[in-house]
């Protein structure tokens, strides 16, 4: 796994080399500093889509679970498992175990677990909403040619099967199923039947949320909704301050694209490449100037791994609390 992932991070430097090799290093250079200080206020907005995506959670996790301080703590956990879903391709399996770790001294560990598988779940589907309300909205509105329509619905139509098949799969009590498979690859039968009770339990509670909770189903699917809503107010923001104004429909466009990019290209750490190869695709498409388009990317990129450095530092902090305790 760790070839694969060094071979796509490498296949992706040389490809964002090659992208900022055909804009041009001096216009990236020149674009980027025209946000000057309003950098700060822009990197600060990411603590509002990490407040709502942290908000979702707590309304899986429901009223009866609060405590002191819990809003506060959801949001530090928050921005400490996506600093590691952000570094490494694995599809949440880095981040979500972190989160887990920072509620184990107030929750039981199988309403932890269960709440997060549940909360990841209604993030795709919130992503899922996203894009077809971006898409659906742009693809009659935009100019766009036949085939870039084409295009998009093809891979809104790949993301969406697979996420469908996911939720189906989860429904149909995955931990159990993994378990029992991974018996079958080699797994010891003495760890498979230590674990199984738990996995159980959990598959459980997932179905009962899906069954019973509906309200908490809304609020939470609502919460994620806003952080994508957040985001999208975020890209208009930051291309008015380059000197690109787009309207509020098109930034919804980008937005959507670059939701589709991480998706597509989550297999390469960090998207390194792929983002700003393909903002610069999409910005040729929509008449805009692409070099625009690759410093939109790579402002969000610098921003972004801002972020993952203070993530990097709650899990240390957080870490030598519970190592201490």
């Amino acid at each position: 796994m760790r070839r694969w992932n060094l071979l796509f991070f490498g296949v992706g430097l040389a490809f964002l080399g090659l992208t900022l090799w055909k804009v041009g290093l001096r216009e990236v250079i020149e674009g980027a500093v025209q946000l000057g200080w309003w950098f700060w206020p822009v990197t600060a907005v990411n603590l509002l889509w990490y407040a709502a995506d942290a908000m979702g959670w707590g309304a899986v996790l429901g009223r009866e679970t609060r405590f002191p301080g819990r809003a506060g703590r959801l949001v530090l956990a928050q921005v400490a498992g996506e600093a590691l879903n952000n570094a490494t391709p694995l599809m949440n399996l880095g981040g979500e175990p972190v989160k887990g770790l920072m509620f184990r001294d107030r929750l039981p560990a199988d309403q932890v677990v269960s709440s997060l598988v549940v909360d990841n779940t209604l993030k795709y589907v919130a992503t899922i909403v996203f894009l077809g309300i971006g898409l659906g909205i742009s693809l009659f509105v935009l100019p766009l040619e036949r085939p870039v329509q084409a295009g998009l619905v093809a891979a809104f139509g790949v993301v969406t099967l697979a996420i469908a098949l996911a939720v189906a799969a989860q429904a149909s009590g995955l931990l159990q199923k993994g378990l029992s498979l991974g018996g079958r690859l080699g797994l010891s039968r003495r760890f498979v039947e230590r674990h199984l009770p738990a996995a159980r339990r959990i598959d459980l509670a997932i179905r009962e949320f899906y069954a019973s909770r509906r309200g908490a189903f809304a609020m939470s699917l609502g919460w994620h909704l806003a952080s994508r809503a957040i985001a999208t107010i975020d890209a208009w923001w930051i291309l008015w301050l380059m000197g690109a104004p787009v309207n509020l429909l098109t930034a919804l466009f980008i937005q959507t694209i670059s939701v589709l990019l991480n998706l597509v290209f989550a297999f390469i750490p960090l998207q390194i490449g792929a983002a700003e190869g393909g903002h610069y695709l999409l910005f040729q498409v929509l008449s805009l100037d692409p070099a625009t388009g690759v410093v939109f990317s790579l402002i969000r990129r610098v921003r972004g791994l801002l972020w993952i450095a203070l993530g990097l530092l709650i899990v240390l902090v957080t870490g030598r609390r519970t190592h201490g305790t």
